[in-house]
């Protein structure tokens, strides 16, 4: 699937390790950077949403997501595990649960931007999980140029794949795009309920924050995790670096 992700507000705080374990299989680890475990809420909007082949479809290319998420290994490859995601185009939320097998749910979501920054607001629709809320208000600031590879941002947004399970075997899929433009915000206004709703706390303190336009993304079709893996040991040398 080609997309183009917009406006897209990067939070994250640091999180207990012990409360993200429940959430997350037995089979993946949790990445840590700097020995602490990190969660994150990205609201963005989607546009021109299509098949690898072929055009997008009116009126159904088009809409708004919010995930929560975390970060994770398997067989050393790291990647993204997603706790949640609300989305207000049902047809996608259809598709990610049942070709991808995400957590996606159902949501009325307004985006816009005007003259006082981004405006974001989400209300879970789904009768399939609990209610939730998600509302933010930011103005994005300076362009912060290229970001250090190890560095906190793009532990933080330079993620390539993610994990879903189906029944007991880890699937993956690598998501294709360029580094993540990325700019500093000034957060003007925030409330959530995705946290409690996935059964966590919400974590204490300011978020780390980062802004991005926007950015054309590749998310490939899933495949076995563990021949995923194998294949990268056969045909990688030692010391190859890896997309993080």
């Amino acid at each position: 699937m080609r997309q183009t992700w917009c406006h897209l507000l990067f939070m994250h705080w640091k999180i207990d390790e012990a409360l993200l374990a429940p959430l997350v299989p037995d089979s993946l680890e949790i990445d840590l950077h700097d020995g602490a475990a990190w969660i994150g809420l990205i609201p963005f909007s989607m546009r021109d949403v299509r098949p690898a082949i072929g055009p997008a479809v009116p009126g159904l290319s088009s809409f708004g997501e919010v995930n929560l998420r975390t970060y994770v290994t398997h067989r050393g490859e790291p990647g993204v595990w997603f706790l949640s995601l609300d989305a207000s185009n049902p047809l996608a939320v259809w598709f990610a649960r049942y070709i991808y097998h995400l957590p996606y749910f159902r949501a009325s979501i307004e985006s816009r931007q005007d003259e006082t920054g981004n405006h974001f607001v989400s209300r879970r629709k789904s009768n399939s999980g609990p209610d939730a809320v998600f509302e933010a208000s930011w103005r994005p600031g300076a362009p912060l140029g290229r970001i250090k590879p190890g560095s906190l941002p793009w532990f933080l947004t330079e993620r390539y794949r993610l994990f879903t399970r189906v029944n007991r075997e880890i699937r993956t899929a690598e998501i294709r795009h360029d580094p993540w433009p990325l700019r500093e915000v000034t957060l003007d206004h925030f409330a959530s309920t995705l946290f409690e709703a996935t059964g966590l706390p919400a974590p204490p303190g300011l978020p780390v924050l980062h802004h991005s336009d926007e950015l054309a993304v590749e998310v490939w079709p899933l495949r076995s995790a563990v021949r995923t893996s194998r294949r990268s040991e056969l045909i990688e040398p030692e010391g190859a670096p890896k997309p993080v």
